[in-house]
């Protein structure tokens, strides 16, 4: 019995330790970004996320950047998006490309006022802000900017020889 539960322990911790653990990356760290491009990537990303220019990256630069999103799509002017207007959100503001429209629209009025297109959480802000205190830091900038040059991805063996289509597809 004893020598039972010794190896269903052994086991477990074996599996535990196999599974859990380590880093996600193996082999080198990851290349340093050029100073250059560094400076230009930060510049960059303050530019998307400091809306109020007082140099600080904060959740109250979310909330302007949603407003002037929401002013943009309004074309008609009446303070409401209906679903085409909702539908020409850029590509580059993910958060909406992903959510249905009317489960945003809480009312059911088939209109989305402000407070109902600015509920989705910005995940790209809210996952550089390691720390959760609303503010985007130097060392949290850094971070964002090293997953968005990816500096610390090689390209995989298989795709460097991957042939390029000969037909362009047809559009939509």
């Amino acid at each position: 019995m004893v020598s039972k539960r010794l190896a269903v322990y052994t086991l477990l911790a074996l599996s535990l330790t196999a599974c859990g653990g380590g880093s996600r990356r193996e082999g080198p760290p990851p290349r340093p970004i050029p100073p250059e491009v560094a400076k230009s990537l930060k510049a960059s990303l303050m530019e998307r996320f400091d809306q109020n220019g007082d140099g600080i990256a904060d959740c109250d630069d979310t909330a302007i950047a949603r407003r002037k999103l929401f002013e943009q799509l309004d074309t008609d002017h009446s303070r409401t998006l209906d679903e085409d207007e909702f539908r020409a959100a850029p590509f580059e503001d993910r958060v909406y490309v992903f959510h249905r429209f009317e489960l945003l629209d809480k009312n059911g009025d088939e209109l989305l006022d402000l407070p109902e297109f600015a509920a989705p959480a910005d995940n790209t802000f809210l996952a550089a802000d390691i720390d959760k205190n609303c503010v985007l830091s130097d060392e949290e900038l850094t971070a964002l900017m090293r997953d968005t040059a990816r500096f610390d991805v090689k390209p995989r063996e298989k795709d460097k020889n991957r042939r390029k289509p000969q037909v362009e597809p047809e559009p939509f």
